[in-house]
């Protein structure tokens, strides 16, 4: 049942072949595997009082949050100072 259509698909193949490298088809591209994100290390116990280290969660989390609004006060900063630095250069060349 195959063998008589077997002409055909090869010749058929063999045209797609020819297309893609001639550039007439192009391959379909393959999908890039999507990065999975670290998984964040787990604050190791220091010692069996849960206070401690209740304590020690609520700390780090601070620290998060206070890390993220210096990062953000020094990007307006620099924003700032670049936009000073590109309006003195733009002044001077008028």
């Amino acid at each position: 049942l195959i063998l008589p259509v077997l002409p055909y698909l090869c010749d058929t193949y063999c045209f797609l072949l020819i297309m893609v490298k001639r550039g007439r088809m192009k391959p379909e591209p393959k999908a890039a595997p999507k990065r999975k994100a670290a998984p964040e290390p787990e604050l190791e116990s220091i010692s069996d009082e849960p206070v401690e280290n209740k304590l020690l969660t609520f700390i780090k989390n601070n620290v998060k949050e206070e890390v993220i609004e210096k990062l953000d006060e020094l990007k307006e900063n620099y924003k700032n100072e670049h936009a000073k630095k590109l309006k003195s250069i733009i002044e001077a060349r008028k």
